[in-house]
């Protein structure tokens, strides 16, 4: 909270004036494909002091690159988006991506958002530099575009979930898929259920306790099947993942079992990496973690 008075007693100096906060919300409406005009806003558009100082905080926080200063970032972010909304709400009923934005703001958590600023901080990075630059010289037009494109791209984008793409990236990193993960992304559907299996089962195998290991096994074993299925028809030229797919058709929990027996400690660190990256909503960490388990299982 200190933080944020002081910065908004510094942003005070920056603020835009009312013209220049319809510059910059002309260039954030682009940005997120509003098309229309902006003048049936006007007579909601108040004094942005709150909004432009949320923004400055977030991206100032997100360009900085760790995970605690993307974690506060994603915070403000989403209170600056909000408070957007809020202002614009009573104004809003004729601009269609407005009201679709404020249902993704409501449906993604901070957490969500730090997960997906973390995962594609190279583009984030610019992004929130060139808006934090823009703010500082009072470049409110420059500003809005490069928010504009971070709320595009975190909030509605039609991909905006990229988690099972990420997961995907992470598990052919991890078995050493020398082909390019990105031709098996037309069959990575996202499927919160197959994750939620994964995180279970892992959780169980770190537990070290037999007849849990054992069920954790079963878990992930036909989780780890069902993705193989998810993947198939867009398999050709992956060698890897298909001499993992002739692996698993003849595994069995208990072979499983036994050869994490002989590498107890490895298989924990494993297990407990994937259900910490799971937590965090960082998926191409949990596919490096769970691809890690099938290949010192199998790919030896």
């Amino acid at each position: 909270m200190k933080r944020f008075i002081l910065l908004l007693i510094a942003t005070a100096f920056a603020v835009p004036s009312i013209k220049q906060f319809e510059e910059y919300l002309k260039a954030y409406f682009a940005a997120i494909n509003e098309r229309t005009d902006i003048k049936d806003l006007e007579r909601c558009i108040s004094d942005p002091i709150t909004i432009i100082t949320m923004t400055k905080l977030a991206v100032d926080n997100i360009r900085g690159m760790t995970d605690e200063g993307v974690a506060v970032g994603a915070r403000y972010f989403k209170r600056s988006a909000e408070e957007l909304v809020k202002m614009l709400k009573p104004c809003y009923e004729k601009y269609p991506v407005l009201k679709r934005l404020e249902a993704s703001i409501q449906k993604n958590s901070e957490e969500d958002i730090a997960a997906k600023l973390l995962n594609n901080m190279g583009s984030y990075f610019h992004l929130a530099t060139s808006a934090y630059a823009a703010i500082c010289d009072k470049r409110f037009r420059d500003a809005g575009a490069n928010v504009g494109a971070m709320v595009n791209e975190i909030f509605l984008l039609p991909g905006a979930d990229n988690s099972m793409k990420e997961f995907v990236a992470g598990f052919a990193e991890s078995i050493r898929e020398s082909k390019d993960p990105a031709g098996l992304f037309g069959c990575a559907k996202e499927n919160k259920a197959l994750f939620d299996s994964l995180n279970n089962a892992c959780d169980l195998i770190r537990g070290l306790i037999p007849e849990n290991m054992l069920k954790g096994s079963k878990i992930l074993l036909n989780a780890t099947r069902e993705f193989m299925r998810m993947l198939s028809p867009c398999m050709n030229g992956y060698s890897t993942f298909k001499r993992l797919n002739d692996k698993l058709r003849s595994a069995t929990p208990e072979g499983m079992v036994r050869l994490m027996n002989r590498a107890v400690s490895t298989f924990f660190h494993l297990a407990n990496d994937a259900v910490e990256a799971f937590a965090q909503k960082k998926h191409k960490k949990a596919g490096i973690a769970v691809g890690a388990i099938f290949k010192e299982l199998f790919l030896h």
